[in-house]
């Protein structure tokens, strides 16, 4: 993405990929996200970001599983503030200099709720419900929210290009085998992307809070038992994405048994047919009866849950990066950060030729 020219453009020393057997191509192009209509001063702070430069000389990261392995890794003098749940300019959907400039924007994994949740946030600025705290406050919360992400290891990888660089060298043991965290299904892998997406909750839960949003997943100190459950069922889909088989299997007809309602704790019920077997006449019917495991599951899956031990499959291995994250076309700002980021450091993910 070209920031100063605010378009995408073609990246020419990008790699090829020869692919063999295909009968249908489908084009899912998406779409640009276009805001040329804005002055230029409007625009720049979501095309041009601007680095943290202000981290104290005497900061150290919490100690993680990846403290052995990485050491102590000196931060880059400039932090990319360009991927996360903060941007420089903007506090909380609001353009500091200019607070009557709001911003709806994405950062986590659930489009539609933040969508919803941020509108309700910026409702209560336009109303004087919620109170817009001054230039100076906004930039200090900015920085404090800094801090708390290079604490997280998933979150760190985005905004430190010196820890970035040091998480994507390949890892291997003394007899050769790749390190665990290389898998992106071990369970440790798992644990610090559920961190990073359990930050983005607390940011969202802070918003709830603060715009008498109607229902409460807890705060961002802490997560009531609404928003941990909605982090499980975040997780389990992710999950079930990473996690197909061959044939013709989706992420619709993985397991389902952790999956429940954060209203009733009801748990979800899987479908009777896989996903793409279901016909117009099944639709009436679309959790009947059907072979399934006692715990809900159908028959022959694998099971992976963020809570039991992980079965890691063959189909599925790689560095964890942005391109294993449950990214889609729908992250708004966001994606063009992923994609200057993926980019810049050339990151892989290796993941065997599966039907969705």
């Amino acid at each position: 993405y070209n920031c100063e020219l605010d378009k995408h453009e073609i990246d020419e020393d990008g790699d090829t990929i020869n692919l063999l057997d295909i009968s249908t191509v489908v084009y899912c192009t998406g779409y640009e996200c276009n805001i040329r209509m804005l002055d230029e001063d409007l625009r720049k702070p979501l095309t041009n970001y601007t680095p943290y430069t202000a981290l104290p000389s005497d900061w150290k990261m919490k100690p993680n599983m990846f403290s052995e392995l990485y050491g102590d890794i000196v931060p880059y003098p400039s932090l990319s503030c360009s991927a996360q749940n903060v941007q420089l300019e903007i506090y909380r959907y609001l353009l500091i200099s200019n607070p009557n400039m709001m911003y709806m924007q994405q950062f986590g994994d659930s489009p539609l709720f933040e969508a919803d949740t941020s509108s309700w946030l910026l409702l209560g600025y336009i109303t004087g419900d919620v109170e817009i705290p001054s230039p100076e406050v906004m930039r200090k919360l900015n920085e404090k929210d800094i801090l708390e992400m290079m604490d997280i290891h998933s979150m760190r990888e985005r905004l430190d290009a010196n820890y970035a660089e040091a998480s994507d060298i390949t890892l291997e043991d003394e007899e050769g085998k790749e390190h665990w965290s290389t898998n992106i299904l071990d369970q440790r892998i798992l644990a610090y992307e559920k961190e990073g997406e359990k930050y983005s909750l607390r940011c969202n839960a802070r918003d709830m809070k603060n715009s008498s949003y109607p229902v409460d997943i807890g705060s961002f100190e802490k997560l009531n038992r609404k928003g941990e459950q909605y982090l499980i069922n975040s997780q389990v889909t992710w999950i079930n994405r990473l996690n197909l088989q061959k044939g013709k299997y989706t992420f619709r007809d993985g397991d389902s048994s952790k999956i429940q309602s954060i209203f009733t704790d009801q748990v979800a019920v899987p479908l009777r047919k896989l996903w793409l077997d279901l016909k117009e006449s099944d639709y009436n019917d679309l959790v009947g009866k059907g072979e399934m495991l006692d715990n809900g599951s159908r028959v022959g899956l694998p099971q992976v849950s963020p809570t039991d031990g992980m079965a890691v499959p063959s189909t599925v291995k790689g560095k964890t990066s942005e391109s294993a994250h449950r990214g889609s076309a729908g992250h708004g700002w966001t994606v063009v950060a992923r994609k200057e980021r993926r980019t810049r450091n050339q990151r892989k993910l290796k993941i065997e030729k599966t039907t969705e």
